[in-house]
Order: C-alpha cells, then sequence, then structure tokens
C-alpha cells in the first residue's frame, strides 16, 4: 500500500512538472503589447555650457549637465571614470573618434554631441565649453505610472527545503501569484525572480555594436514601491483513502499548506500588509499538485490585490452590476460576497483611519467577464442595497469555498448513486 501510495505521488509530481513546462511555453507565446503598453526612446537636443580647469574636462561637465537637464539625474560615476580614463590615455575631447564613440562610452546616456563655443577666463584659467547635446530619454511605459510590486522569489522554512515537493510547489506559488497579480492590470508588476537572465541579455546589449536605442533601454530600470514576501511554512502532501457513498474506496490527496504573506513599503520599510494563508489540504476529488498550487496562488493573490485596491460595483441596474475587475482574475460562475461601506473609522491610539465600515448585504455570482471589467448577479440579499451604492466585493474564506464545493460533490454523489451509474 505503501508503495502505492509514493508512485501516486511520484505520477502527480509529474504530471503537475509537465503542466508547468506546457505554461510557460504558453506565456512565451503571447502575442505582441499593444503600444500603450510599451516604452518608447525619445530624443531631446540641449543646448549646455560645462567648465573645467581643462577644454577636455570643461566638456565632459557639459556633457553631464546635459544628461541632467534632460533626466533629471547626473551621469553614473562608474561611467563618468570610464570617459575620464579615456582622456588619461593621451586622447582629447575635441577628436572626431571621442565625439563619434560618446554613445558607446557613455552607455547610451548620450547620443552625440557638437561644441558650439569655448573660452578661457585669463585670470583663473578657467575653461568654458558650450555644446549642442543630442540626448535620449526613455518614455517609460503606462503600467510602470501605477503602483509598481514586485514578487520576491519565495522562501521555504528549513524543514522543508530537502523536499523536492515543496520546492516544486512553492516555486508554482511564487509564479502563480505573480501572474495573477499581473494579470489584474491594477500594477505596474517588476520582475525580481529572473534577475540573472535580464542582466546577461542587459551585459551583451552593452557589449555588442548595439545602436544607441539598445543601449538606453538597459538604463530604464525603474525600482518598486512595494516587495511581496512569501514564506512557505507548511507543506505536506499525502494520499488518503476515502470511501464513496456507494461505499467504493478511492485514493485522494491531501495537502495542507500555510503560507505567510508580507507587504513591505520599499521607501520606509515598513509592514504595510500582513497575512497568513492556511489550506487545511482536504483536496477534492481530481485536484492534483499543479491545479492545488494555482488555487493557493490565486488565493494569495486575491488577498493582496483586495486588500490593496478591493473589487467595486460601478454600475446596477435590477439584479445586475458591473464590477472594476475583469481579465482571466475573475471567472464566471465564481461567488463572492457583497459589502456596503458605512461611517470611517478611526484608530483611537494613532487616530489613522483604518477605512470605512464593511457590513455584508448578500452574495454574488458572476456571469460574464471582459477584459476590464465584469458582470454578476444578486444571488442573495435585497436589491435594494445596489441603488444606495458604495457597494464592494470580497472574496469568501476558503472554508466557505471549500464547504461549497464539498457540499455539490456530495450532491453529484447521491444523485449518481440513485441512478446507479455503473461508473461508480
Amino acid at each position: 500500500m505503501r508503495s502505492l501510495k509514493r508512485n501516486k505521488l511520484r505520477t502527480l509530481s509529474s504530471q503537475w512538472l509537465m503542466a508547468s513546462v506546457l505554461a510557460v511555453s504558453a506565456v512565451s507565446a503571447l502575442s505582441a503589447l499593444p503600444a500603450a503598453a510599451q516604452g518608447k526612446i525619445e530624443i531631446s537636443e540641449v543646448t549646455v555650457t560645462g567648465y573645467g580647469t581643462s577644454q577636455s574636462l570643461a566638456t565632459l561637465d557639459a556633457l553631464d549637465n546635459a544628461v541632467a537637464q534632460v533626466t533629471g539625474t547626473r551621469i553614473a560615476s562608474d561611467t563618468s571614470n570610464d570617459m575620464r580614463q579615456e582622456l588619461k590615455d593621451g586622447k582629447s575631447t575635441v577628436t572626431e573618434n571621442f565625439k563619434q564613440s560618446i554613445s558607446k562610452l557613455t552607455k547610451g546616456i548620450v547620443k552625440s554631441y557638437q561644441v558650439i563655443e569655448q573660452s578661457k577666463d585669463a585670470k583663473s584659467g578657467q575653461v568654458a565649453v558650450k555644446i549642442t547635446a543630442q540626448v535620449p530619454r526613455y518614455e517609460q511605459s503606462v503600467q510602470t505610472k501605477r503602483l509598481r510590486l514586485a514578487v520576491m522569489p519565495i522562501s521555504i522554512v528549513r524543514s522543508l527545503v530537502t523536499d523536492p515537493d515543496a520546492v516544486q510547489f512553492s516555486e508554482r506559488i511564487s509564479a502563480g501569484t505573480e501572474a495573477y497579480l499581473t494579470q489584474t492590470r491594477r500594477f505596474g508588476m517588476l520582475d525580481r525572480r529572473n534577475g540573472n537572465a535580464v542582466d546577461k541579455e542587459h551585459d551583451f546589449i552593452r557589449n555588442a555594436e548595439m545602436p544607441v536605442e539598445e543601449l538606453v533601454r538597459t538604463t530604464a530600470a525603474v525600482g518598486t514601491d512595494y516587495l511581496v514576501l512569501t514564506t512557505l511554512k507548511e507543506f505536506s502532501a499525502s494520499v488518503e483513502n476515502v470511501t464513496r457513498p456507494n461505499g467504493r474506496q478511492m485514493e485522494r490527496l491531501s495537502m495542507p499548506v500555510t503560507v505567510d504573506v508580507r507587504v513591505i513599503d520599499v521607501a520606509s520599510r515598513q509592514i504595510k500588509f500582513a497575512s497568513t494563508f492556511h489550506h487545511r489540504g482536504r483536496l477534492l476529488t481530481g485536484k492534483t499538485l499543479q491545479t492545488h498550487a494555482t488555487d493557493v496562488a490565486q488565493s494569495i493573490g486575491e488577498i493582496i490585490l483586495n486588500a490593496i485596491y478591493p473589487i467595486a460595483v460601478i454600475a446596477a441596474d435590477g439584479n445586475t452590476m458591473t464590477l472594476n475587475q475583469g481579465g482571466v482574475t475573475v471567472k464566471a460562475g465564481r461567488k463572492y460576497k457583497l459589502v456596503q461601506l458605512g461611517a470611517p473609522m478611526m484608530d483611537p491610539y494613532t487616530k489613522e483611519s483604518l477605512g470605512r465600515q464593511e457590513t455584508d448585504v448578500g452574495l454574488i455570482e458572476i456571469t460574464s467577464v471582459t477584459s476590464q471589467m465584469s458582470t454578476a448577479k444578486l444571488v442573495s440579499g435585497s436589491a435594494e442595497v445596489l441603488a444606495a451604492g458604495d457597494l464592494l466585493v470580497r472574496p469568501r474564506s476558503a472554508e466557505e469555498m471549500q464547504a461549497e464545493s464539498a457540499a455539490a460533490e456530495a450532491t453529484v454523489e447521491e444523485t449518481k448513486k440513485k441512478s446507479k451509474d455503473t461508473d461508480w
């Protein structure tokens, strides 16, 4: 029996790994993004003056001033040192060779420049150089103007590090949470799980003979506002023997999972949100490691999304309402709690806002979904609350959904038993 259970788990793990590979392949086959979702490069021409003890140093100062005027930042110290080293090697900023290689020397920060005039103060000996410079500026995509989030690689408690199933399961949770938050279209999602691959591509672009536009892209990185940190605290996989209503014995996976979730404000290092997700692990028939990990990742993504941007009712007509969330994160047929917002609440000690009072007023079911919105119907509760407005939609607890799914499965089993289906 133990051998049978080990084989069962091994087979399910193989199926899960194959499904993960197929899922990654599907993501890589996505079509091109719309223009609004892509950054673009603009070339700005500015006229500035630089000062120094020599013509070369004054030109470098002018280039630094040009970059600051366009981008608001100075040339990085390592890049500036590389340029100064070029001058120490006997080269001069007045040579055509230096001018032609300026984009590579500055790693795309300056495309080209021309000296308009230069002068030298007879008393101080200071040189002034006036130049016209072409400075590329990378216009970020609209996504980076949203609240920026980065999902860090998931941590695993020491007792689970040597469990290959736990390692694969945790990676699936991390990738699934990142995918869910990306698909909400509420955040500018930054990658923090594939840094080595990105760094290698940037190194290739810098070292190859690439156009200045490509070099500029390597300097367009942005910082994140919030970090999402997750830790797998509990994980175990076993096979249970289940007795059907008709008396037949079947095997079913049991996999309790506990994940700590933290959202950190990078600027202040403040913990903006903290929660512990727990699934008792009693999986329905047909569930696999992969589908269970996907469900857990979606639940964690929902917890984070609803803590920052809860789904809101934006229009209502009779028993039908329109929600401001769509895409793959909202599925037709799924039920949510409908809550009505009340008076603002204040913490009596810190005097900080705690949000508004929330009262459960009904249950809704998603009927249709578009890329940005969804439609739902009122399953329970009075339609009068829809006219009152100030409504949010909250996901039900894992226990509520598991209980409903179990009840639905039991109903199906009872129906099959009564019909004397020979498959059971």
